[in-house]
């Protein structure tokens, strides 16, 4: 555990999201120490037509906007060096492969209380 969910407009190039998506879980191990076998990450595109800035259609990720929402979803207790670790690690895998800024990407970190999720039948 950490479950990761990158959500964002459909990408062109299939290699560039599987390169950030492994990215990702390298430099989540070098930084955290959490193996890469505990990770799961995975990316889901917002159809388009379905995403919106206020009342403004988007139709494609720019360098400086319309960058991907990210979930990281984690059992609570990790201590916020962690947590930003967690963070940096999967903007600066975004960011690098994707081509963007690091500030047009929306990061979003859930702690989930321990009873509350459950992995190979067994609460945690």
């Amino acid at each position: 555990m950490p479950y990761i969910e990158i959500k964002s407009l459909p990408i062109k190039d299939k290699n560039k999201q599987v390169k950030t998506i492994l990215d990702i879980a390298k430099n989540i191990e070098d930084t955290t120490g959490i193996l890469k076998s505990r990770l799961t990450i995975m990316w889901t595109y917002i159809d388009e037509g379905l995403m919106f800035n206020g009342t403004d259609l988007v139709r494609e990720i720019k360098k400086d906007k319309n960058g991907p929402i990210v979930y990281i979803n984690t059992v609570e207790g990790k201590s916020t060096e962690v947590i930003t670790n967690l963070c940096n690690a999967v903007c600066f895998a975004i960011s690098d492969n994707l081509e963007i800024h690091k500030d047009n990407m929306s990061i979003i970190v859930n702690s989930i209380a321990h009873g509350n999720i459950c992995a190979d039948g067994k609460f945690l």
